[in-house]
C-alpha cells in the first residue's frame, strides 16, 4: 500500500470516528485514536 492509500484509509477512519462523536461526552480513547490518525496523515504526507 503506497503513502497515498494509507491518507486515503487514514482519512476514512478519521471521518468515521469523527461521525461517530456524541455531542454530549466524547471518550479520551476516542480523541487520542484522532490525534494519532491525524499525526500518521501528517507524516505521510511529508514522506512524499
Amino acid at each position: 500500500m503506497n503513502n497515498k492509500e494509507k491518507i486515503l484509509k487514514l482519512r476514512k477512519e478519521l471521518e468515521d470516528l469523527k461521525n461517530r462523536i456524541p455531542a454530549h461526552s466524547v471518550k479520551p480513547e476516542i480523541l487520542q485514536r484522532m490525534e494519532e490518525i491525524e499525526y500518521e496523515i501528517e507524516k505521510l504526507k511529508n514522506c512524499d
